[in-house]
């Protein structure tokens, strides 16, 4: 069931994650009647006020989405806290913005992206799903189980027929991919109900972990992983505070290919922010600019970071070979010796993989170590990204056997 999201509430998603704290958004999960984080007590008052006239509605108020707010709202809040709703109806995430209904109990999943596949995994969950992304299948150092399920997606592209086969409740994929006629329309007739939610976002992954909290009557775990990730937000938040916007170091940061930057539509952005750098390219045009070498020497950043792909540095890369070839390749750039970065010896290399996803928090760490080191110099990004693998992803996974995540290794 879908409809569209009137433009206040969609103002409220795009400002839910203007900052750091796990509590700085509403949770877009309809019987959040007073737009907070999360659904209590509170809400079922809230709706009591809105029945006796005391409260105005909300755009979450209306807990069963049936068009209307009365009683029935206050069973299904109640239903939900005590974990016994048949059905819980969501808000997708922005900017998709689309409204859609989730049978309960969800036992069956397919998954068409890996990030969802690892939040599923950080909510103990992934023995509900099915069918994986193709990307998945060769990652058993990092999914031993997920990996051996069957692929229902190459890419973008899914595999309807194969969808429709392992007969799944829900499909978990990316807001924008793949195109509804691609997937959408290719299952209509069937039971299984398509929820985008990308789970990669840094700025919007608190409110998808929540909400598959929620879906999957795992709020426990779904706190628990924020509060892991809110735990340094707020280190970082609380010692970057008395620094200047005008004193914190300029970055230039590269994609995958060489002069391929983002701008502030991008979660890398956000992250450069946050760890307390100024993004030189956060005001060109579109949200993955492309640059040229005399850009960036007329910008002379302070600091150069290198997002490399999966195939140069991650989970599955076991040496660091191709990060390092391309790492010296940057620095060895013509004119490049005279910017203050290459100078100053602050060229960076990381994997895409700790940029995006449930581990997000780990590059933030990387980043701000990088950025101000003399304020992060406790903060061990290797201990806490092997906290996060044994604790949400529950692997025996030892990073000092496998993964390459950074080039240059922090010094020991």
């Amino acid at each position: 069931m879908y409809r569209t999201v009137c433009a206040w509430a969609m103002l409220c998603v795009l400002l839910a994650f203007g900052s750091a704290g796990a509590s700085d958004y509403s949770l877009e999960i309809f019987g959040n009647a007073n737009m907070d984080e999360t659904i209590d007590e509170r809400d079922i008052t809230y709706v009591e006020g809105i029945i006796k006239g005391t409260n105005a509605a909300t755009n979450l108020s209306d807990a069963n989405y049936d068009g209307k707010v009365d009683e029935k709202d206050i069973t299904q809040i109640e239903q939900t806290i005590s974990g016994e709703e048949k059905e819980i109806t969501i808000i997708c995430n922005p900017p998709n913005g689309k409204i859609v209904t989730i049978k309960k109990p969800v036992e069956r999943i397919a998954v068409l992206t890996p990030d969802s596949a690892e939040a599923l995994v950080a909510l103990d969950s992934e023995d509900k799903v099915v069918g994986v992304p193709n990307g998945l299948t060769p990652m058993e150092l990092t999914f031993p189980l997920l990996s051996k399920l069957q692929a229902v997606a190459a890419g973008h592209e899914p595999d309807c027929e194969a969808i429709i086969n392992l007969n799944p409740d829900v499909i978990i994929t990316y807001g924008s991919s793949p195109d509804p006629s691609k997937l959408d329309d290719n299952l209509e007739g069937t039971n299984i109900t398509v929820i985008r939610l990308d789970c990669w976002k840094p700025e919007y992954i608190t409110g998808d972990i929540k909400k598959l909290g929620y879906m999957l009557g795992k709020e426990t775990n779904a706190d628990e992983l924020i509060a892991f990730q809110t735990k340094y937000l707020e280190i970082i938040k609380d010692r970057l505070e008395e620094i200047p916007e005008d004193e914190r170091p300029r970055v230039y940061l590269e994609g995958y290919g060489d002069y391929s930057t983002w701008s502030k539509g991008w979660g890398i952005h956000w992250l450069c922010a946050l760890a307390g750098g100024t993004n030189i390219a956060a005001d060109l045009p579109g949200s993955n600019p492309e640059i040229d070498s005399e850009w960036v020497l007329e910008q002379n950043p302070d600091i150069i970071v290198k997002v490399t792909s999966a195939s140069v540095a991650g989970y599955e890369i076991t040496d660091h070979s191709q990060i390092k070839e391309i790492w010296e390749a940057m620095i060895s750039r013509p004119g490049w010796d005279s910017t203050i970065a290459v100078n100053n010896e602050k060229v960076y290399a990381m994997s895409r993989d700790m940029c995006y996803g449930t581990d997000y928090v780990i590059g933030l760490i990387y980043l701000a170590k990088w950025f101000h080191p003399d304020l992060f110099e406790d903060l061990d990004p290797q201990a806490i990204h092997q906290e996060y693998l044994t604790r949400f992803q529950h692997l025996d996974y030892d990073l000092d056997k496998h993964g390459v995540f950074v080039y240059p290794p922090l010094e020991e």
